[in-house]
C-alpha cells in the first residue's frame, strides 16, 4: 500500500477528499482524534481534527505522480520526495499506516492504574509506541500525548478509560 499526504487550504478538506477519491483509485482521509470535554458537568465525546489542513491519501498503486501533475483547487502542496513519486517513507509512512488502521481516528486511549500510575496501553499496533503521556487529568480521565510525526511533535488530549490491571503486572509490582 502507498501512502501520500497533502497539506491544503483550511476548510477545503472535504472538497479535496471528494476530488481525490474521484480521480483516482484511492481512499483519502482527514486524520481525527476524540476527546473528552464536560459541558454542564456532562461528559460529552467531542471529534476534533488532528492535523488540521492534512489529507492522507492511501492506494494499492502508485499514484503520486498522476494526482500531483494535476491541479486540484485547494492543495498547498504535497508532502514527501518527489523521487519517491510523493510517496510517503519511513516514520512518516509508518505513522500513515497507524491512522490508517485505525479508520483515522485517534479513539480514546484504554488504559490501567498500578501504585497511583496511570499507564496506557498503545491505541494500535507497534505504530502507536511513538506517543508519550506528557501530563494526566484523573478528574477528567483525560492525557495529554504527544506523538511524533517526523520532526513534528503533535500535542494531543485524548481520553482514558481504566480497565484492571494484569494480574503479572501486579505481582512484579
Amino acid at each position: 500500500m502507498y501512502a501520500y499526504c497533502i497539506y491544503c487550504k483550511p476548510d477545503q478538506e472535504k472538497h479535496i477528499i471528494q476530488t481525490v477519491e474521484a480521480m483516482a483509485p484511492c481512499k483519502a482521509l482527514l486524520p481525527l482524534c476524540a476527546q473528552r470535554i464536560w459541558v454542564h458537568s456532562q461528559e460529552v465525546k467531542a471529534i476534533h481534527p488532528l492535523l488540521p489542513q492534512y489529507l492522507y491519501v492511501y492506494a494499492q498503486k502508485p499514484i503520486g505522480k498522476l494526482l500531483h501533475d494535476r491541479y486540484i483547487s485547494g492543495v498547498e502542496k504535497w508532502l514527501g520526495e518527489k523521487e519517491n513519486d510523493y510517496a510517503l517513507t519511513g516514520d512518516d509512512y509508518a505513522f500513515a499506516m497507524f491512522l490508517y488502521e485505525n479508520r483515522g481516528l485517534i479513539d480514546y486511549q484504554t488504559g490501567y492504574e498500578v501504585d497511583r500510575m496511570i499507564m496506557l496501553l498503545p491505541c494500535g499496533k507497534e505504530h502507536a509506541a511513538t506517543g508519550e503521556i506528557v501530563k494526566v487529568q484523573r478528574r477528567y480521565q483525560r492525557a495529554l500525548i504527544h506523538f511524533r510525526f517526523g520532526k513534528l511533535v503533535v500535542s494531543l488530549w485524548t481520553g482514558y478509560n481504566l480497565v484492571p490491571a494484569p494480574q503479572t503486572l501486579l505481582a512484579t509490582g
